[in-house]
């Protein structure tokens, strides 16, 4: 069978600060998804699906996704704490939070 086993994992809680700028900026984004694609989307959406499209298009971090997956053993490692993190970013003390 060429198909691997699917792997899912649970949801991960990611909370963090962004500047006043960068939240102008993903606030203007949605209102340019809306007028691009007639349907509204929320901030916190649209950085999902952004973080999301970045990570699918870099191919130096793919490829080293395919390298360590089952080779160093912090990649072995991870696998015991990866399902349980909490992801916690702080990038200014600005009051824009998402999460």
């Amino acid at each position: 069978m060429k198909l691997k086993p699917v792997q899912t994992y649970p949801a991960a809680l990611l909370k963090g600060r962004v500047t006043g700028e960068l939240h102008i900026a993903l606030t203007d984004y949605t209102a340019y998804y809306r007028e691009t694609t007639g349907r509204a989307i929320e901030i916190w959406p649209l950085v999902v699906q952004i973080l999301q499209q970045f990570l699918d298009a870099d191919r130096d971090f793919q490829a080293w996704r395919r390298r360590t997956q089952n080779g160093p053993s912090e990649a072995g490692e991870r696998g015991r704490w990866y399902s349980k993190i909490k992801l916690h970013i702080t990038c200014d003390r600005s009051p824009y939070h998402f999460g």
